[in-house]
């Protein structure tokens, strides 16, 4: 059945507890993933092709810049970065965040396209984000100076220098919270993205904060969950039935599958949700699918 955009709906009496809300949004975010199941290859690929870089930079690094020095890595601990250091962290967050955007663009486009009853594929996901490369590599390298900046802040003074970076991150997390949507879906400047990101934060922060760690605690608590079930099956597959292999095997191959599995369905349905509250801060109207609830008390229109 298609779903499209609805018509603005009056502002609730009454707000919805932050745990049930969480839920909610996973389960009707999870309604339209149903819908377009390809969406799940989006988080998939980018994790593997993040993996890709991370060994492709370190490697490079620790050849190039450690001479394939193992003990370099405890000097470059204990004096922190260098000039040729920071250049290589540069490079692999600019990339990192590269991969990880371009896929987000992806997901996000085949779930507007969803929100006004149009059914696109994995291919139209790739091909609409294909046109925004150069602003999504810009916005991207923003994002990597940002991320030295705070990693060269929080090696200056082990306490306190990760308490302001962690805190700092977290800033400029929630201000830039709609920019890529911004970028990707209204074809906005880089500027312009984040300023209406930061304009749509501002009137509504508290909501923002909640809408981005909410979904994270309830997927937090499903991987807690998941670890005890495991280790608790693992003792009773060891103690009781002697069966050695089989507790190695759920630690070491049914406990990482499951946690990357929930990885890369928070990943899609984070994406699917924050598209939902930027189509209706931007225009005023519940995507089809979603609670007016839920969206409107995520997003409270002053």
């Amino acid at each position: 059945m298609p779903m499209g955009v609805g018509a603005p709906v009056p502002l609730p009496k009454t707000r919805m507890g932050r745990w049930k809300a969480s839920k909610t949004i996973v389960k009707e975010s999870w309604r339209l993933l149903m819908l377009d199941k390809e969406i799940l290859w989006f988080p998939v690929i980018s994790g593997l092709v993040t993996l890709l870089v991370y060994a492709a930079v370190g490697y490079t690094y620790f050849l190039t810049v450690l001479g394939g020095n193992f003990n370099a890595l405890e000097t470059l601990e204990e004096k922190g970065f260098d000039i040729v250091s920071l250049v290589f962290l540069f490079v692999l967050y600019t990339l990192s965040f590269f991969v990880v955007n371009f896929f987000q663009a992806g997901i996000m486009i085949i779930a507007r396209a969803r929100f006004s009853g149009r059914d696109l594929g994995f291919a139209d996901g790739i091909a609409g984000v294909a046109s925004k490369l150069g602003k999504l590599f810009v916005w991207s390298a923003i994002n990597a100076t940002v991320g030295v900046i705070l990693a060269q802040t929080a090696s200056r003074s082990r306490m306190l220098g990760n308490i302001v970076s962690m805190l700092l991150g977290a800033a400029w997390n929630i201000m830039t919270f709609f920019s890529l949507p911004a970028l990707v879906l209204n074809d906005v400047s880089i500027p312009g993205a984040f300023k209406e990101s930061a304009s749509m934060v501002r009137r509504v922060w508290g909501e923002t904060i909640i809408v981005v760690f909410g979904v994270g605690l309830f997927f937090g608590v499903i991987v807690g969950v998941g670890i005890i079930v495991c280790f608790v099956a693992a003792g009773i597959a060891f103690e009781v039935f002697a069966a050695e292999t089989l507790s190695v095997l759920i630690l070491l191959g049914v406990l990482p599958l499951f946690i990357i599995i929930v990885l890369i369905t928070a990943s899609a349905l984070g994406a699917i949700f924050k598209t939902a509250l930027y189509e209706y801060a931007s225009t005023g109207q519940i995507p089809a699918g979603f609670s007016p609830e839920i969206v409107q008390d995520a997003i409270s229109r002053k």
